[in-house]
């Protein structure tokens, strides 16, 4: 795995996801050459995803931004990763009195290598989410997987439903059925030859099943199909050894910044 490319698909397909949260009810947000952050109702989800700065500017956007997110009565995170300029960005934002915490771990694969297989798991159905009645399973899947509190699981619900579906759309929902029961979760979202594997949860019930592993490799298999060399995500600590059984490896951590 090239970890130059790895990097700059982590952040193309990372980005490319987090544009959909735009659509949340109350979401705003700012997408330029510069720049990208954006604001929502959901619980945690609200930070400066990418910026290509000059070093001088760093100061004045860092301002600009503390002030707007304050107004929203929202925390500012900043996710600076390789891609992130100036090169010394988080250093800048520590010296502005940000707070520097665990860094976030990236992983990427390599879909042109031969794919890894997962075990097959009796019972598993997997469908691609196609209708209002089918996304309401994969909300409930969502709530109950993450352990999302009311106000997150409401918010969360609410964008869910304000992303359109469609076979031609950039993303792609999948949920799993044991035994004819939804209880996983993941979404695939296509950026040319590059995706990202998202969303990724398993009801408490179903877990250590293989069922997780099983459905990440499903969504490979349709990114495939769609022409993506490169896949990445971004995983919890109990997933890592699930996806390196599925071919990925660590790419560059992102930094992970803070200041109300």
């Amino acid at each position: 795995m090239n970890m130059a490319a790895a990097d700059r698909a982590i952040q193309r397909a990372w980005l490319g996801y987090l544009r959909t949260f735009l659509l949340a009810p109350g979401a705003e947000g700012e997408d330029t050459d510069q720049i990208f952050w954006y604001i929502t109702e959901i619980p945690g989800e609200n930070s400066v995803m990418w910026a290509d700065l000059a070093p001088d500017a760093v100061a004045a956007q860092a301002e600009r931004l503390l002030a707007r997110f304050a107004e929203r009565g929202k925390r500012l995170d900043w996710l600076v990763g390789p891609e992130s300029a100036p090169s010394d960005l988080a250093e800048r934002l520590q010296a502005l009195g940000f707070t520097t915490h665990r860094p976030a771990t990236t992983m990427a694969a390599d879909l042109t290598d031969p794919p890894a297989t997962a075990p097959a798991v009796p019972g598993l159905e997997i469908r691609t989410v196609t209708d209002a009645a089918l996304l309401e399973e994969w909300i409930a899947v969502e709530r109950d997987g993450f352990g999302q509190t009311p106000p997150q699981a409401a918010a969360y619900g609410a964008l869910r439903r304000a992303v359109p579906l469609g076979p031609d759309r950039p993303w792609q929902r999948y949920v799993a059925l044991l035994n004819d029961v939804p209880v996983a979760n993941t979404t695939l979202f296509v950026a040319g030859d590059v995706c990202g594997i998202f969303d990724v949860c398993t009801v408490p019930a179903a877990r250590r099943q293989g069922v997780a592993g099983a459905l990440v490799a499903h969504a490979l298999a349709e990114a495939r199909a769609r022409g993506c060399q490169i896949a990445t995500l971004q995983p919890s600590d109990e997933g890592i050894a699930v996806y390196r059984r599925l071919g990925f490896v660590e790419a560059t951590p992102y930094q992970v910044l803070s200041k109300r």
